[in-house]
Parts: structure tokens; C-alpha cells; sequence
């Protein structure tokens, strides 16, 4: 076990033993510390021991996550200096964790950054297909999502010492994407508070169409509705039929503000998505998820609503556009 493990170990028996003496005070001070220690620093030092183990990484990142180990096994460090470590490497999963400790209202924008950059980067990060000394032929397309696809390691919350390395994917998949979101998404579910600010379904759901939109312009992956059905109806979300398909009217009807948003917010990043494609796309999705909704009465007038809302915008757009052409 590592000195940073054991030390994890004696904080929290100091905090069992405050607890049976009735020390108030003591009792907060060391529970803080405990979720620190345990939650972020932790998790992050596995994360740069995956790293570490990672021969594909070129010795550049390599050799910062051992600078940076060695720190984390010598002391407990504070939550900035944890938080920083984690934003040099591109852990934003690490960081969306530590947001969500902080829990305060003005740490949501920094929450909905490190949603957006666990998904795309705007900075190199070790994962990144230029950083690699050895990529595949899969890393042409899984370099879109470097943490969810070119990182080796099956959890995202690394529990195991020393974190177990999966071979590197040859191949991409259809599917890839699709399952690693879902994967993702699991996981921080678990270890997110259930009413943290940062479930936030419209900027989760949004932003993962619009990597699912962009998934599918690389790999050919047909039309899914996956984001509603694998992630907003499932925990913490936890969307009925009806609240997904009011939830997709909006979605669509917003489309050009909430698109722009992320343009914004992605500037310098060389990604090329239009709102026709994203309207098709979801145009798409929709039909998916009002083909499930079909054999219910009650939901007939949420489905005709939707279906309004595809065609009102499918009709706006420029149709001198090939995309819309076809």
C-alpha cells in the first residue's frame, strides 16, 4: 500500500475516534479532510499511476505524473493544489468531483467546463492522438474523445492499487462512444452528490447530442437515442417517457442558442458541426424516441408537439444546403 493509502487509513480512524469523544469541530475539520484525501487525491494518484504505466504516452506526460505522484504520496495536499494538478493533466472526470465538493454556486461554470473538456479538450492532455508515441488506427476517431476512448482503463474512478491497463483498441466500433458515455456518466452518478448542480439535464443532455452528433459524422454510427434513454432516464435524471419528449421539444426549438453556447465555449477547437447537421441529427433521434412513445394515448399530444417543433426548424433551414438535400 502506498504511504498516501495508509495515511487515508489513520484519518479515518482520528475521525471515528472525534466522533466517539463527541468533538464536534474536530469531527468537521477531519471529516473534510477524509472527503479530500479520499475522493480527489486518491483517485488521483491511480490516475497517474495509469498513466505512469501507459507506454503509448509519450515520456513528457509520463514523467510529470511521476513529479506529480511523488507529491501526493509525500502529504495530504489542499483541494486547490489537487485541483490544479488535475487540470494540467486533463482530468476533468477528477475535477468535476472536486467541483462538486466544493459546492458552491459559483462553481457551476467551472462544472460545465469540466463537463465540456472531459468530452473535448481544448488543450493537449497525455490522451490527446499528437501526445502519443504509439497510436492505432482506432485513435483516428477515438481521438475526438481522448479520456473516454484513448485513456486505457475501463473505470473512470480509479479503485484498484496498482489501476489495472487495458490493451489499446485496434479497431473503433459503431457503439464505442455510446458505451463509454453511458460508462462515464454511471460512474460520476455514484460518486456525485444526487443534487449536486452539476446534474444539470439540459447542459449534460445537450452537450452529449452534440458529441453523439459528432461521433456519428466520424464513425458512421446510425441514429440512436441512447442520451435519452441510457443517460436522462436513468439515475440521477430519471426522466419519464413524457418529460424526455417535452424535454427534446426544448432542445430542438433551443437549438441555435444552446449550440452557440458551446461554440463559444469550444473556441480554437478545430471542430466542424452546423446547426443542419445538428438538427438532422436530432431530427433523427426524435423519430427514435416517438417510435417508443407510439402505443400510449396519454403521451400522443407530448409526441405531436415534438414532431412540430423537427418540422417547423427541419423547414427553416437553408435548403439550398447538399446536407439538407439529402
Amino acid at each position: 500500500a502506498s504511504d498516501l493509502s495508509q495515511r487515508v487509513r489513520l484519518l479515518d480512524q482520528a475521525k471515528q475516534a472525534a466522533r466517539r469523544a463527541g468533538s464536534k469541530d474536530l469531527l468537521e475539520r477531519l471529516s473534510a479532510q477524509l472527503d479530500v484525501a479520499a475522493r480527489v487525491q486518491l483517485p488521483l494518484q491511480r490516475e497517474l499511476d495509469l498513466l505512469i504505466l501507459d507506454v503509448h504516452v509519450s515520456e513528457r506526460w509520463r514523467s510529470r505524473a511521476k513529479e506529480e505522484r511523488k507529491k501526493l504520496d509525500e502529504s495530504l495536499l489542499k483541494l486547490q493544489d489537487l485541483y490544479q494538478i488535475a487540470v494540467d493533466l486533463g482530468f476533468y472526470h477528477l475535477v468535476l468531483v472536486i467541483v462538486d465538493l466544493t459546492s458552491s454556486t459559483q462553481d457551476m461554470e467551472a462544472g460545465f467546463t469540466a463537463w465540456l473538456r472531459s468530452f473535448l479538450p481544448l488543450q493537449d492532455t497525455p490522451y490527446s492522438p499528437g501526445q502519443l508515441q504509439r497510436s492505432c488506427y482506432a485513435t483516428r476517431s477515438h481521438g475526438l474523445f481522448p479520456l473516454l476512448l484513448v485513456r486505457r482503463s475501463q473505470l473512470f474512478l480509479q479503485r484498484s492499487d496498482p489501476p489495472q491497463l487495458m490493451a489499446a483498441a485496434e479497431q473503433a466500433g459503431p457503439k464505442d462512444f455510446e458505451l463509454r458515455a453511458v460508462h462515464f456518466i454511471g460512474e460520476l452518478a455514484e460518486a456525485l452528490r444526487s443534487g449536486s448542480p452539476l446534474w444539470d439535464a439540459r447542459a449534460v443532455g445537450t452537450l452529449l447530442e452534440f458529441c453523439s452528433c459528432l461521433w456519428r459524422k466520424a464513425s458512421g454510427a446510425a441514429a440512436s437515442d441512447w442520451v435519452a434513454l441510457e443517460v436522462l432516464a436513468k439515475k440521477p435524471f430519471q426522466m419519464p417517457l413524457a418529460a424526455l419528449l417535452r424535454f427534446y421539444t426544448a432542445v430542438v426549438s433551443q437549438l441555435p442558442s444552446w449550440s452557440a453556447d458551446l461554440r463559444t465555449r469550444l473556441d480554437g477547437a478545430s471542430i466542424q458541426l452546423s446547426n443542419s447537421e445538428l438538427y438532422l441529427h436530432l431530427s433523427q433521434v426524435v423519430l427514435c424516441l416517438v417510435e417508443k412513445a407510439q402505443g400510449s394515448v396519454e403521451l400522443r399530444g407530448n409526441c405531436q408537439a415534438l414532431l412540430k417543433e423537427v418540422r417547423l426548424q427541419l423547414q427553416e433551414l437553408d435548403t439550398k444546403e447538399p446536407l439538407v438535400k439529402r
